[in-house]
């Protein structure tokens, strides 16, 4: 009767260990996704008009002659 008993007791363990890995893989799964970084948005498929794309030239120098602005800069 005692072996019975250890049997029925070790199959309980065994079911109870298998069921805690099950819930643990569910649980790294769930973690993961959670963690994980966000996917990147979509870029939008807008036109632009023509010409603005980059800057003239008289429009960058004009900007090279100005002084930095003020504050702490690195």
């Amino acid at each position: 009767m005692q072996s019975k008993d250890e049997r029925s007791l070790s199959n309980d363990i065994r079911e109870l260990r298998e069921s805690i890995d099950e819930l643990n893989g569910l649980l790294r799964c769930i973690f993961q996704v959670a963690h994980s970084p966000a996917r990147p948005k979509a870029k939008s498929k807008v036109q632009r008009p023509k010409g603005s794309g980059t800057p003239s030239k008289a429009k960058q120098d004009a900007t090279s002659n100005r002084p930095p602005p003020a504050g702490n800069h690195f």
